[in-house]
């Protein structure tokens, strides 16, 4: 978790960022898994309840991080002949798969970031841009994490924190339930 306090540190120093911004996030994130029959954890969560649980490392919370448990995802690929066979009604197309790892950068050169590095690979050779997904699955280990989406597209608020738009009234952060 401390690489992703460290990111945490630095955005708040760097953006303004706050920790009530970082835990609307994650009350976020729990008030999506309280429906969620499979989730680990379907516990909803107040801005001032993640604010107040146990601090792992500064900025972050327990519940703003992701807890250590086993997880997976799955995809069967195939040729269009197979899928012919198996019925396509929940086929999708794969048009990018990219992984990449860490680059020796200076913090605050953001364009070089690994996951913008990454998004513009994937949308190269896609042959699409951010404007045409509505759905990214990623991995979200913090709350903090969460702003890295946002960090895959040269047109997002540089700040990162597009996931917070959803919850601010009026200059205000707000529990999202």
């Amino acid at each position: 978790m401390d690489i992703y306090a460290s990111w945490a540190r630095f955005h708040m120093r760097e953006f303004g960022t706050t920790q009530e911004q970082i835990a609307a996030v994650s009350a976020k994130n729990h008030a999506h898994s309280v429906e969620n029959p499979l989730a680990q954890y379907r516990n909803p969560y107040t801005i001032e309840e993640v604010l107040a649980a146990p601090p792992i490392t500064f900025p972050l919370t327990l519940p703003m991080c992701a807890p250590i448990s086993d997880g997976a995802a799955a995809a069967i690929l195939c040729t269009e002949n197979a899928l012919a066979r198996f019925g396509s009604a929940r086929a999708i197309e794969i048009r990018a798969a990219i992984l990449r790892s860490g680059t020796d950068r200076d913090a605050k050169d953001l364009e070089h970031h690994i996951a913008r590095r990454t998004a513009r690979a994937a949308y190269e050779l896609a042959g699409v841009g951010p404007k045409d997904v509505s759905v990214a699955e990623v991995h979200d280990a913090t709350a903090m994490a969460r702003s890295s989406r946002s960090r895959c597209s040269s047109r997002a608020d540089r700040r990162g924190w597009t996931d917070l738009s959803a919850w601010r009234d009026q200059d205000r952060w707000t529990d999202p339930r």
